[in-house]
């Protein structure tokens, strides 16, 4: 096996996880595929470039390998060759989020979801805007945060 061999699978096996990992192939038809097998074990494997470099490294080197040996190290080189090129290649691309998080509206008001109006606002006795679904949270003693703003506010001009 030559040095020119072994770059050439490389890239082809390169090649083949990226499109199988990350592209839409034409028609969508890879996309489609990634979403269909995405809540199953196979959608976990294809989603990780690392993990999908390594089942298609495996045909690579059982064509380039003249025994078990050669084939076990030329498995993970070129998985390693594979990831190698990703990384250089998308180094200057920003990376893919890895977890995404919805925000839905809550009690405090603070999320809020696509459906809420940011204007349709009520606002308390001291003139804060609030959410209409709000619910005045009570201190320990029975205060709302109202009560303890208004007696903060009230000492402080007293002192002042």
């Amino acid at each position: 096996m030559s040095w020119g061999s072994l770059v050439v699978v490389g890239l082809a096996v390169w090649r083949l996880t990226r499109l199988l990992h990350a592209e839409a192939g034409p028609g969508d038809v890879l996309g489609t595929f990634r979403r269909r097998i995405a809540p199953t074990a196979l959608g976990g494997v294809v989603g990780c470039f690392f993990c999908l470099s390594l089942w298609t490294s495996a045909p690579g080197a059982a064509l380039i390998a003249t025994g078990w040996r050669d084939g076990l190290l030329l498995w993970l080189a070129l998985s390693a060759i594979a990831i190698g090129f990703e990384t250089l290649i998308s180094a200057g691309r920003p990376s893919t989020p890895v977890y995404e998080e919805r925000l839905t509206g809550g009690d405090d008001g603070v999320l809020r979801g696509r459906d809420a109006k940011p204007d349709a606002r009520a606002h308390d006795a001291a003139g804060f805007a609030r959410p209409e679904n709000h619910r005045t949270h009570r201190a320990a003693d029975g205060h709302d945060g109202v009560h303890r703003r208004q007696v903060a506010e009230r000492r402080w001009t007293s002192h002042g």
